[in-house]
């Protein structure tokens, strides 16, 4: 039998660290946020703070996971490591996230039926601080993000995806809060009232899709679903190009978002198991390698 287990993880401490400041960043925005668009009556700033909300969750899983890798990663009881904890914690929160996005939709179509009043200069000066948070957040990230697009991506699983995701997710808060400014500022100088309960029902919308890409990701990961064929195939290349005249057994699951664990019985006379390894190794996100060799 051939094993070995593949050390992919990048050093977190420093990922670690940035990950702590945005979160902290993000958090007082969301709570800025969500206030002042219950004080003001301005669904799109609610949307943009809810929107925001999503986010600090997601540097939350990727804190806790990171935090839960360094304090168990080394305990045996975890027989497949620690990866799908923060999967866990982000399926659960995805159902609830899909919940209030709904709830969005339905209190926004009401303010279109019934317009409220609005506070928008209030509301508009906590959208622009937003904005300007967002955009710190992403100075923050976007050296490592720069950085990483600097390399082959044929070695991409060696960078961490966690911190790259954050990046994304700040732009796209800084986007919706560019709409949330948009509604507001139409709002107040032009009497375009409708438009915030308008922006309030695209923010759930985004909100609504991200939760459901979040459900279906997780849900996969955590039902050990694989749906990378081409990956596969790659993988089933090697094993005949290294003298595998049949494969027996071949199982192939993902114990975090980016590793996935490969276990296979094999039949061949003529098996370099060195350079089998090796090939399997370099060929994909692998964390273990578990090769069965029947003659």
């Amino acid at each position: 039998m051939l094993c070995e287990t593949v050390h992919t993880i990048p050093d977190n401490r420093r990922n670690k660290k940035r990950t702590i400041l945005v979160m902290g960043i993000t958090a007082v925005t969301m709570i800025a946020e969500v206030t002042m668009g219950i004080m003001s009556g301005s669904m799109a700033l609610l949307s943009d703070g809810i929107h925001t909300g999503t986010h600090t969750l997601a540097f939350l899983f990727t804190l806790l996971a990171y935090s839960f890798a360094e304090r168990h990663g080394k305990n045996h009881r975890f027989t497949f490591g620690t990866g799908k904890v923060g999967v866990l914690a982000g399926y659960t929160s995805a159902i609830a996230l899909i919940i209030t996005a709904l709830l969005m939709v339905k209190e926004s179509i009401h303010r279109l039926i019934s317009p409220q009043e609005i506070l928008f200069r209030d509301a508009l000066i906590v959208a622009v601080i937003g904005l300007t948070i967002n955009v710190i957040s992403a100075c923050i990230l976007s050296d490592t993000h720069d950085h990483h697009h600097g390399h082959d991506h044929s070695h991409d699983h060696h960078h961490d995806h966690n911190l790259r995701a954050a990046y994304l997710h700040v732009i796209t808060d800084a986007l919706t809060s560019l709409l949330a400014i948009f509604a507001l500022t139409a709002g107040m100088l032009g009497g375009f009232v409708w438009l915030d309960p308008a922006v309030g029902i695209v923010g759930a919308g985004v909100i609504l899709h991200w939760a459901v890409g979040l459900l279906t990701s997780t849900g996969k990961i955590l039902l050990d679903y694989t749906e990378d064929e081409a990956s596969l195939q790659r993988t089933r290349d090697i094993f005949s190009q290294q003298g595998v005249a049949e494969i027996r057994d071949f199982h192939v699951w993902r114990v975090s978002p980016h590793q996935r664990f490969l276990m296979a019985t094999v039949k061949g006379t003529h098996i370099t198991k060195e350079q089998l390894l090796n090939e399997l190794r370099h060929s994909d996100d692998y964390a273990h390698i578990t090769i069965d060799i029947v003659q």
